[in-house]
């Protein structure tokens, strides 16, 4: 398995731990609304993490189709 280096993913490194703070609400369905430390995200902080998921998503997509 490729490493994070080796593919160029490491360079999104600050996105990625961004990005974390999101999983347990989304990974589980019955985990409280709101279950981040700061309650539910502002507007910014959502607007954030979508741009630096599509510039994540952006990158790998062309990896996935070689």
């Amino acid at each position: 398995m490729a490493t994070l280096n080796a593919i160029g993913l490491k360079a999104f490194s600050d996105q990625i731990v961004f990005l974390n703070q999101f999983y347990i609400p989304t990974r589980y369905p019955d985990a409280l609304p709101g279950s981040l430390p700061e309650g539910l995200p502002s507007i910014e902080v959502a607007e954030k993490a979508i741009v630096h998921a599509t510039e994540i998503v952006e990158f790998i997509k062309p990896l996935l189709a070689s």
